[in-house]
């Protein structure tokens, strides 16, 4: 679309060559922008503020005929986001992953998410809008993801698509109101909150279906904030060069539907945030610098109860010129919630290889500290290379390497191939 863009710009606008050459950077950059900010503010459901803004993404020349014919469903969708400020994503994404190094061990899930925002005043959703995000997920298979990574012998998550004890969940993830006010300052949110589109974000390390696989380089593996959602507040004041958010949501909320019946329960969570968010850090270009802390009260009882406690995190994304991006993430947990006690990644991504604008390449290690003391620590890599094929269209090739695995320590290593499939409609 954008070399459509540049061949037609000479001829209607008069411009020479380089002219029209620099008008198209300028129209790539912007969208890139676009895509980096709505990841750096809205998280795994990005998506659907990157979708509103036009032109989106560019595919490969090759799948130009599957653009060509979405075109008028496209022209549908827009007409309903500016007629009436409705927006909606439909994302489906299935994903395969198999021992390398044993034949018949495998393991398949799918995700189909509805995320979608209504704005009263359709020119501008800032001023009131209705966010949503419902959530199904299924395995594909025999082996759901718990039970593979049993088969291989790790501890480590691989992906983050786990549908056990059974084979099937479907839930809100997210129903909340989001205004903001103050010219833009201030940032409000109640309703069902998940903390994966308010805090501890990362532009490069966005969500299972986007970039990387494995949860331990994109959520947060030692809380279990992040696992699950309720009715709550979330504020959030923008400064010059930062930012400050706090929230407040019920720590026993359910998750599979929209319910009040836990808030007069006295039990909460809460968490705070500070970012800083340097727009040209030593020349390097764009950072977001968090750093998250969280405390939750005691919930349940007996072998099910979770113990009050709190936990750290921090999560760093900074450009390197135009080409690259690198990432930091780090978390600690007072308690032990989860399978990890901490971890910490590192990693970075290839933004545009071979010189297709929307194309990604992710490389990322990760050390993780386990809760059981009689367990010795998990180390990672994983590489992915993602195709932008289509604007509405990713293929995922995916490796993992996972050394000293603790489900299985007559094992030096497991390394697990992987492909992923995403489709947005």
């Amino acid at each position: 679309m954008i070399k459509r863009l540049c061949r037609a710009c000479e001829p209607n606008l008069g411009f020479r060559r380089t002219s029209c050459a620099a008008l198209c950077l300028a129209v790539s950059a912007s969208i890139a922008a676009v895509d980096d900010d709505a990841i750096a503010t809205y998280g795994e459901i990005a998506v659907l503020h990157a979708q509103a803004a036009e032109p989106w993404k560019t595919g490969h020349e090759l799948f130009q005929p599957l653009t060509d014919a979405l075109s008028g469903y496209q022209a549908f969708k827009s007409e309903l986001r500016d007629q009436y400020g409705f927006s909606y994503t439909i994302e489906y994404s299935p994903q395969f992953q198999w021992d390398m190094r044993f034949n018949g061990v495998y393991t398949g899930n799918d995700e189909t998410n509805l995320i979608f925002q209504w704005a009263p005043v359709a020119a501008d959703s800032k001023r009131g809008s209705l966010m949503g995000w419902y959530q199904i997920s299924r395995t594909l298979g025999s082996r759901n993801t718990s039970q593979f990574m049993n088969d291989v012998g790790v501890i480590t998550p691989v992906n983050g698509g786990d549908t056990a004890p059974g084979d099937y969940r479907d839930l809100w993830q997210m129903l909340a109101w989001e205004q903001w006010l103050l010219d833009d300052r201030l940032r409000l949110g109640v309703g069902k909150l998940t903390t994966r589109t308010f805090l501890n974000l990362n532009r490069y390390a966005v969500g299972d279906r986007e970039d990387f696989l494995t949860p331990q380089l994109v959520n947060n593996t030692v809380v279990p904030f992040t696992a699950r959602n309720g009715m709550g507040l979330f504020v959030q004041h923008h400064m010059d060069g930062a930012y400050l958010t706090g929230m407040v949501r019920e720590a026993d909320g359910t998750s599979e539907n929209v319910s009040f019946r836990t808030l007069d329960s006295g039990r909460w969570e809460y968490a705070a945030e500070l970012g800083m968010t340097p727009d040209n850090l030593a020349g390097l270009g764009q950072g977001t610098y968090r750093f998250t802390a969280y405390y939750t009260d005691s919930i349940g009882s007996g072998v099910s109860k979770q113990p009050a406690g709190w936990a750290l995190a921090l999560s760093f994304d900074q450009d390197i010129g135009t080409d690259f991006g690198t990432l930091l993430r780090y978390s600690y947990a007072g308690e032990d919630w989860r399978a990890f006690k901490q971890r910490a990644a590192l990693g970075g991504q290839i933004k545009h290889p071979l010189g297709f604008q929307h194309d990604r390449i992710g490389v990322a290690g990760w050390w993780a500290e386990p809760t059981a003391s009689a367990l010795d620590n998990e180390y990672g890599l994983e590489v992915f290379w993602k195709f932008q094929l289509a604007p509405n269209l990713e293929v995922t090739p995916d490796l993992q390497l996972i050394l000293n695995p603790q489900g299985n320590t007559a094992r030096d290593a497991a390394l697990i191939g992987g492909v992923r499939l995403r489709v947005l409609l």
